[in-house]
C-alpha cells in the first residue's frame, strides 16, 4: 500500500512497506501538526516528515485524494472505496498512535439548515 502526503515535491511522509489485505477496511489519517505531517494506518504512526510550506486554498493548486502525480510516486491511483472523509483545518486530530473509531462520524445537521 502506498499513502503518500506531497506538498509541491516529493512526497515528505509516505507508507510503501505496508501489506494490505483486499476486502479489508482500513482507518487512515494523514496530520499535520505544525511543520509535522504524520501518516496513521488503523492508528499506528507508519511514517513522518517535515512540511513547511503554508498551504493556502485561493492560489491555484489542486487537492487530489486517491491519485496523484507525486516526485518519486508516479502515477499512483486508489482503486477502492473511501467513506467518512473528513478533512480538519487548524487541529491536529492525533498527534500519537490512537485507537481508530469502530462506528461511523456522527454528524449533526445545524438547526436551520
Amino acid at each position: 500500500m502506498t499513502v503518500a502526503f506531497s506538498s509541491r515535491g516529493p512526497a515528505i511522509a509516505s507508507d510503501t512497506g505496508s501489506t494490505v489485505n483486499t476486502s479489508q477496511w482500513y482507518h487512515i489519517a494523514v496530520v499535520r501538526n505544525g511543520s509535522t505531517v504524520t501518516i496513521y494506518r488503523d492508528g499506528i504512526s507508519v511514517g513522518s516528515g517535515s512540511d513547511t510550506v503554508s498551504h493556502n486554498p485561493s492560489t491555484a493548486t489542486t487537492l487530489m485524494i486517491g491519485g496523484g502525480s507525486a516526485t518519486g510516486f508516479n502515477n499512483f491511483y486508489f482503486n477502492g472505496y473511501l467513506d467518512d472523509l473528513r478533512i480538519t483545518k487548524g487541529y491536529a486530530r492525533y498527534t500519537s498512535n490512537f485507537t481508530p473509531p469502530t462506528f461511523a462520524l456522527n454528524i449533526s445537521t445545524p438547526s436551520g439548515a
